[in-house]
């Protein structure tokens, strides 16, 4: 039997959150950067806008899923969950966050490459939680 309440000590983990708190800072700044453009700006071009503020919002959706999964694993730390919990919500997330996912890949001709790098990020941090969910399953087959 594993000690699954050490499991989010692990450097991988401790990556992943420290990447997901970086994103979730430089996509709160980006979004007031937006804000800020917006209201200096006389002329507005409604579509881009719309655009984008559609991208912010699958994001924004996406990057509270990601801090779900993080927060539960961070519960089977204080064993507030059991490891079937985990893997269960877990596997849930993951199936939201994938169906999110085809939204999130790529990129508008009215998104900057800021965003698009944004969302470049978020994906990878899908494909990382991912990896760590199916060592944690496999490991709680064993």
């Amino acid at each position: 039997m594993h000690n699954f309440s050490a499991w989010n000590e692990t450097p991988q983990f401790r990556k992943v959150y420290a990447q997901t708190m970086e994103l979730v800072a430089r996509v709160r700044d980006y979004i007031t950067e937006q804000q800020q453009t917006a209201r200096q700006s006389q002329w507005i071009d409604t579509g881009a806008s719309i655009a984008i503020t559609g991208e912010l919002s699958r994001l924004t959706s996406h990057l509270s899923s990601v801090v779900s999964w993080l927060v539960m694993h961070k519960s089977l730390h204080s064993q507030k969950i059991t490891i079937t919990e985990v893997i269960e919500r877990g596997n849930h997330l993951l199936c939201e966050l994938q169906e999110r996912r085809s939204f999130i890949m790529g990129c508008n001709k009215e998104s900057s490459p800021e965003l698009c790098d944004i969302l470049a990020q978020a994906s990878h941090l899908y494909e990382q939680i991912t990896h760590i969910q199916n060592q944690l399953r496999r490991r709680s087959l064993n």
